[in-house]
């Protein structure tokens, strides 16, 4: 009983001083600066750097309150096109407060789900191994299932017969393959701002739109169009623009 008293001075202590070295506050977020040292029902036990300030974040922070998809991707304010980020945090250190198609909420990636209650991990790979990744185990799946590395990136993979949609898809896709370039014309000029999420506010391309593997399509107009393998698909491919009469 006297250890334990012994221990939990010390604690309280530590506790105090990391608080009065921080003006009296203890961090609320996760800093990059600071390395979780132990977990408990208290909360998250955090060190910075050199180990000088030891902080305590509340229960509520815990393993839950982690960086979620949308905090790396997410669309920019300036550009207005989705951007894939390295940091998720912003310039107060505190995790972006962003959304999009990405957004999963609180839920972590490994907890989420989308496109009719599918697992994100189905398509996109397990957390810390997405796909495609440097070990080849890891990719088995997607080769099977599509013949090539990557996210699960192609319809048939699920069904028999391809639905065609402007945004059921994943994240609000449409169809994608030889379908989707015969019959996209009533949908674009319908809503051609939707295109604008993935194409590009100068419908150009973005990364967004890049082809997941080599693809070639049969046109009408305009002939066989090849891609190779992360190419962005553009509006000017084909047409001048997407306000151009088709």
């Amino acid at each position: 009983m006297n250890n334990l008293r012994l221990i939990l001075l010390v604690y309280s202590l530590l506790v105090l001083t990391a608080c009065a070295g921080t003006g009296g506050s203890r961090p609320n977020t996760l800093s990059r600066d600071f390395a979780v040292i132990a977990w408990n029902d208290l909360g998250m036990h955090c060190m910075d750097g050199d180990y000088s300030v030891f902080s305590l974040l509340p229960p509520y922070n815990g393993w839950i309150d982690l960086p979620s998809c949308q905090h790396c991707h997410y669309r920019s304010p300036t550009t207005g096109n989705y951007v894939r980020d390295t940091s998720v945090f912003d310039s107060s250190e505190n995790l972006k407060q962003v959304s999009g198609i990405f957004t999963t909420g609180s839920n972590l990636y490994k907890d989420s789900t989308g496109h009719g209650g599918i697992q994100c991990e189905a398509c996109h790979g397990s957390t810390h191994a997405e796909y495609p990744t440097s070990e080849a185990n890891d990719n088995v799946q997607s080769r099977y299932l599509q013949g090539y590395e990557g996210t699960l990136a192609e319809c048939s993979v699920c069904h028999a017969d391809i639905p065609l949609t402007r945004d059921k898809g994943p994240h609000g896709m449409h169809t994608t393959g030889e379908v989707w370039v015969h019959r996209h014309e009533s949908f674009a000029e319908e809503n051609v701002a939707a295109c604008a999420v993935c194409h590009g506010a100068e419908y150009r391309g973005t990364f967004l739109s890049g082809t997941s593997t080599r693809r070639s399509f049969r046109t009408e107009k305009f002939g066989v169009k090849s891609y190779q393998k992360r190419t962005q698909v553009s509006c000017y491919d084909c047409h001048n623009g997407p306000h151009e009469d088709h």
